[in-house]
């Protein structure tokens, strides 16, 4: 019995010693990611306080003897086979924390799991890298700058919603840790899942999912828990080519995963259910199910007749399935917004073709302000004469524009330029350009032969002897200008004339 229990004994010692673990080394990228970092503890010194994150998302659990963290000046930290076991055998789901300092009375009450050399391995807010490599395989990495705006004092985190190694290279999926740590008051979630980024309940792209809802880009409206991945989808959509529907796995769209002879690129709706597909049939009861993925749910053919219930009365929105449609990804009037499920070449995401009368990209609208400055083109109905000039609209008076060959207020004339300053141009209505007494906006001076404020008079309202005041261009007789060589004989015949005309009204 002794012996028995001693060969047990060894039998599990055997087990559980580190060369009975049956576990291979990282083998692709994203199996392991960075999820949280601190380069300025602030509460305590850099060399002490220094730490970043790891978690394993492979779903199986890791060797990481031979896998190295590093940066692009040179600075490393190796794991080899001297690591703690805890470390080298990275367990499924766990999180490792790197650190400088072990010692949680001097680091911050930070819980570090491996120690690293602050003299080999640095980080600095204001702009760093961390690599993770086994061997070339490049396994994650994460790049900041300055414009990530990292805190002193406060851990930078990785949305809890992102599983890809692309996805937590973005800046978007990054906030600063809420969660308090005493005593010295740095904020963290080392060792345990991250808490949720301010703002994740906001769908920022539009696209219908929020970063809390497990959109791991909401920068980019291609990118969403509804999108088909891999393939030509994803290159149709201008997604990333690989982890489109932000599940973690790259590519998924291409495989047939519940064997019913559909892949979701091929428009399996549901490619966990063998029973539905596009070859599947609605059946003859309603079950609420998109059943042959068509994007409509439960269009019944009840009669038996060829034709489903639905068929005249497709664009009901209550009836529409918010599964991906096989030919584009979309599905009519969804939460995915395809607003021509006709026409494959219009679909949220689309180029929009100015002026053509469609919405080519489902936003609401054909596109009629090219140049962004408010007002649409005449081809629109609007009144912008150049839609691709933002300085040419409009409001925008020639007056306040320099000499350019241009109608810069698209009123039909060419560089009504203000000469003298006061805000009106000729055809703009001043009668004296090179006069910045007279305008439009001028007030009449009594006095003059000038017509101030360009009406056609001068001298009008004002309380002097009739012969002071008249049309723009008279004498002071009120009577043409006469022509400067003549000018006396001209007012003596005037002076005949209306002495004659006296004489002849006496008699």
């Amino acid at each position: 019995m002794a012996a028995r229990s001693r060969w047990i004994l060894a039998a599990l010692s055997c087990l559980l010693s580190a060369n009975a673990y049956a576990v291979d080394p990282p083998a692709k990228a994203g199996e392991i990611l960075i999820t949280e970092l601190l380069a300025e503890p602030k509460q305590v010194a850099d060399y002490y306080g220094e730490w970043f994150e790891l978690v394993n998302v492979s779903g199986r659990t890791l060797d990481l003897n031979g896998v190295s963290i590093r940066d692009k000046d040179g600075e490393e930290i190796q794991i080899n086979t001297s690591a703690p076991t805890n470390v080298r055998y990275f367990a499924a789901g766990d999180r490792l924390v790197f650190g400088v300092l072990s010692d949680t009375t001097r680091n911050g009450n930070i819980p570090v799991d491996y120690v690293y050399d602050f003299t080999n391995y640095k980080l600095d807010k204001t702009g760093d890298e961390i690599y993770v490599y086994y061997g070339a395989l490049l396994i994650d990495a994460v790049v900041w700058d300055s414009t990530w705006g990292l805190t002193d004092g406060y851990a930078t985190q990785l949305s809890p919603t992102v599983t890809s190694e692309w996805a937590n290279g973005l800046d978007v999926n990054w906030c600063d840790a809420s969660t308090f740590i005493s005593p010295k008051g740095i904020y963290g979630t080392p060792g345990a899942v991250n808490t949720a980024c301010p703002g994740g309940d906001v769908d920022g792209d539009g696209d219908g999912f929020t970063p809390n809802e497990g959109d791991c880009d909401d920068n980019d409206p291609y990118v969403n828990t509804g999108t088909i991945d891999g393939g030509d989808a994803s290159e149709r959509f201008g997604a990333l080519d690989d982890d489109a529907d932000c599940d973690g796995v790259r590519d998924d769209g291409l495989t047939d995963d519940d064997d019913d002879g559909w892949t979701e690129t091929e428009g399996d709706c549901d490619d966990a259910d063998d029973y539905i597909g596009p070859t599947s049939s609605e059946g003859r009861v309603a079950n609420g199910i998109d059943d042959d993925c068509d994007c409509y749910i439960d269009d019944l053919d009840l009669d038996n007749d060829g034709v489903t219930e639905l068929a005249a009365d497709r664009y009901d929105p209550g009836i529409f399935s918010t599964v991906s449609d096989p030919s584009e990804g979309f599905c009519a009037d969804s939460a995915l917004g395809d607003c021509d499920d006709n026409n494959e070449d219009i679909l949220p995401g689309a180029t929009e073709i100015p002026y053509d009368g469609v919405d080519n990209d489902c936003n609401g609208e054909d596109l009629c302000d090219v140049d962004d400055d408010g007002y649409d083109a005449e081809v629109c109905g609007g009144d912008d004469c150049d839609d691709e000039d933002d300085q040419i609209r409009p409001g925008l008076p020639d007056a306040d524009a320099p000499i350019d060959g241009k109608d810069n207020d698209c009123d039909g004339v060419v560089d009504v330029y203000d000469q003298d300053g006061d805000g009106f141009g000729m055809y703009e209505g001043d009668c004296d350009d090179l006069n910045a007494e007279v305008s439009p906006n001028a007030d009449e001076q009594c006095g003059d032969t000038s017509d101030n404020n360009c009406d056609g008079l001068y001298n009008e309202d004002c309380a002097e002897d009739a012969l002071g005041g008249g049309a723009q261009g008279s004498s002071l007789l009120c009577g043409p200008a006469a022509p400067a060589a003549g000018g006396l004989a001209w007012a003596l015949a005037a002076a005949f004339g209306l002495a004659r005309r006296r004489r002849l009204e006496t008699r």
